[in-house]
Formats: structure tokens, C-alpha cells, sequence
């Protein structure tokens, strides 16, 4: 009786082994014409899908070459405005402040950390800030050295040394190797300083504490 019940022909229960002969018995009543349509589909599919890929790969180094060449681009925007701010600097030791004022964002967000241990916010202060600095007419020259730029779409951060001298307030040459990092924000286009960071100048934080 377990056996017969177990043999039992259950309609919920698919037969895999008819389904299957079935199956063949179609393909086969289609004959080779069925196969020799499946064939061609496949080998039409081929080239097709060959095209999409190209298009894809051709699509997608196309926006890398224009990704890398716009980052290249701000790169060197970047690097020509931190020379443009040590250009202005080097005139600023000559009292000429106007190209210091064209360098910076005039923004209320920026901020300023100067060798003189100020700590500055907003364009207002350090407008004041550098125009004190020009009266000052330290003279001399600074150059940056061992730059190093990181570039974003928005923001740049430039490290590097200042490097070269100065004249302090009792006339004697003071030599300058000091840290600093800028941080740049493109602003209509263009570059423009909104962080300025140094180390400290001993000659100018005593001149700034008196």
C-alpha cells in the first residue's frame, strides 16, 4: 500500500521527465530550420552588443580625458594664483597694497592667520590687516618653495615654505623660512585666496605686541 501510494500520480506535482520529452519533441518537429534560427540571432546579437560596448568605453574615456584636463586646468589656476599673491606680497614690502586686494576673495568667510599671531575673519579685517603691513614697508623679498596643491572642484589647498628676508623695524635684515598653507576658492571663475595661514616671525610679534 506505501509503495502504490508513494507511485501515485499527483496533478501538483511536475513531471519533469514529460515536460522534458515534450520539450524535444517540439525542437524536433521543428526540425533544423529552428536551430539554424537560433544560430543566426546569436551571431546577429554579437556585433550589436560589440557596438554598444565600444560606444560605452568610448563614451566613458572621453569624460576621463575631460575630467583629468579640467583638473590639470585648475591646477594651474591655482599655482598662477599663489604666485600672484607672492607677487602682491613682494609689492606689499613696498607699501603698494592694491594687487594684495585683488588677490583675495572679499568674502566674510575668509580667514586670515598672519606671522604676527593674528587671527582675522572677514574681508573688512584683513583689508586692515594688509594695509597696516604695507605701511610697515619691510622691504626685502619672499619666494615659495616646495609647493604642493591639492585641487578640488570648488577648493585648493597650497602647503609650502616662504623663503628669503625681510628688514626689520630697527633697519637689520631678518631671514625668513617660515611654513604656510593658502586655501583658494573658485569664485565666477577664478581662483581667489580665502585662508592664509604662516608661522610666526619673531620680529613681527614683538613689533605687534608693543
Amino acid at each position: 500500500m506505501d509503495t502504490l501510494s508513494h507511485n501515485r500520480y499527483d496533478p501538483y506535482k511536475p513531471n519533469f521527465s514529460t515536460s522534458t520529452s515534450c520539450f524535444e519533441e517540439a525542437l524536433a518537429s521543428l526540425g533544423p530550420f529552428a536551430f539554424h534560427q537560433h544560430s543566426k540571432a546569436k551571431s546577429e546579437m554579437k556585433p550589436v552588443l560589440s557596438s554598444i560596448v565600444i560606444i560605452a568605453f568610448t563614451v566613458i574615456s572621453l569624460y576621463c580625458q575631460k575630467s583629468a584636463s579640467a583638473n590639470e586646468q585648475d591646477e594651474a589656476d591655482v599655482c598662477a594664483a599663489a604666485q600672484q599673491f607672492y607677487t602682491a606680497l613682494n609689492q606689499l614690502f613696498t607699501g603698494e597694497v592694491a594687487c594684495m586686494k585683488e588677490v583675495w576673495s572679499h568674502q566674510d568667510d575668509i580667514t586670515f592667520m598672519g606671522p604676527d599671531g593674528s587671527l582675522l575673519h572677514g574681508w573688512k579685517s584683513i583689508s586692515a590687516e594688509w594695509e597696516k603691513t604695507a605701511a610697515l614697508k619691510l622691504g626685502g623679498k619672499v619666494e615659495p618653495t616646495e609647493m604642493r596643491i591639492i585641487t578640488g572642484e570648488k577648493l585648493a589647498i597650497l602647503t609650502n615654505y616662504e623663503v628669503g628676508h625681510n628688514i626689520g623695524p630697527d633697519g637689520k635684515e631678518f631671514k625668513v623660512k617660515i611654513r604656510a598653507t593658502s586655501t583658494f576658492r573658485k569664485e565666477n571663475g577664478t581662483w581667489k585666496m580665502i585662508g592664509h595661514h604662516t608661522d610666526l616671525l619673531p620680529f613681527l610679534t614683538k613689533s605687534s605686541s608693543n
